[in-house]
């Protein structure tokens, strides 16, 4: 079981913009942030937390980070399953 598992709400994935260039991440696909719009990257482990948890919110980093900052309801924070397994490829595969 992972954390997002034992959490119960409905997650939220703070996604990065596209404007910041290529994703890096082999299977990625173009999203939108729910509450400004602007188009962000969905890596294969957020497609997956997507598909098994309906509802999970998308955001940007700006949008998302300022709602984590204001979050004064002990909201908790855990990757998406998978996430880790991406990064460490990713930083691989510019070795």
């Amino acid at each position: 079981m992972s954390e997002l598992d034992e959490i119960g709400e409905a997650p939220v994935i703070i996604a990065a913009p596209t404007v910041f260039g290529a994703s890096g991440v082999v299977g990625s696909v173009r999203g939108r942030c729910a509450e400004c719009g602007i188009e962000v990257w969905l890596a294969p482990s957020s497609q997956a937390l997507i598909a098994k948890r309906p509802g999970t919110l998308v955001l940007c980093m700006t949008c998302g980070f300022a709602r984590a900052e204001a979050a004064t309801d002990g909201a908790q924070f855990a990757t998406a399953p998978g996430a880790y397994t991406e990064f460490i490829a990713r930083l691989i595969s510019r070795a």
